[in-house]
């Protein structure tokens, strides 16, 4: 296997736990990621840098960070967003 898979690999299970429901930051995901690399530098013999880490934020990046675009529809021919998408209920994470 190698080293950037080890490395996501071992972040996503520090993850795991502490989603809950909510979304995870992208530099939360770098911070563990970041953490792993002495751990998986260590048993795989090969030095980790900045670029593996990247690699493997990326990767978990499409796994955790889940993000609402910009969401809009017409109403008498003008763009407005739609009503689920206003107020308290426009923040990360799911759409209740």
């Amino acid at each position: 296997m190698d080293p950037v898979t080890q490395l996501a690999n071992t972040a996503r299970v520090a993850l795991g736990p502490r989603a809950g429901d909510r979304t995870h930051r992208v530099e939360e995901i770098r911070a563990l990621v970041a953490a792993s690399a002495p751990l998986i530098a260590l048993t795989t013999g090969q030095a980790i840098g900045e670029a593996e880490i990247e690699a493997a934020t990326r990767d978990l990046e499409a796994l955790f960070v889940v993000a609402q675009g910009p969401s809009i529809r017409l109403q008498n021919g003008q763009q407005v967003p739609t009503p689920w998408y206003l107020g308290e209920k426009r923040r990360p994470g799911r759409l209740a």
